[in-house]
């Protein structure tokens, strides 16, 4: 195997921290953090071989922690890490580790309804969110 993409990704609940619970953080953790690693641990002795490379789509908010989209940002932060930590590591079997970290995409996730949406349903009914 000459290379991996790995793309995983969700958003999780965007709202502030104050609203959130563990579960919240672990949800998107499970996701986009430990999926990515798994992949990358199942597939690293194939890409070794063949001395390929890497390749993990990663966020820009894995460099700059956002406001509103805590368990998002800190498992995009975890996987930046463990990115750097690999490149290292595989440098020394011809292996490239290599990061893409797009910015802001607008998707329904992102608009204005949706936000207004979860305003409504974290801040002014918090007892039926958790």
């Amino acid at each position: 195997m000459h290379g991996v993409v790995n793309n995983a990704g969700i958003l999780g609940t965007a709202f502030f921290d104050d609203f959130l619970t563990l579960e919240d953080y672990k949800k998107v953790a499970e996701v986009d953090t430990w999926g990515v690693i798994r992949v990358t641990h199942a597939l690293k002795p194939l890409v070794k071989r063949t001395r390929g490379r890497i390749v993990t789509v990663t966020s820009g908010f894995s460099r700059i922690g956002m406001p509103g989209v805590g368990p998002y940002t800190a498992a995009k932060f975890a996987l930046t890490g463990y990115c750097e930590v690999i490149r290292a590591e595989l440098r020394m079997f011809g292996v490239s580790v290599h990061i893409i970290e797009p910015g802001f995409v607008k998707t329904w996730l992102t608009s204005s309804e949706n936000v207004e949406k979860n305003i409504k349903h974290y801040y002014f009914y918090p007892d039926s969110v958790h």
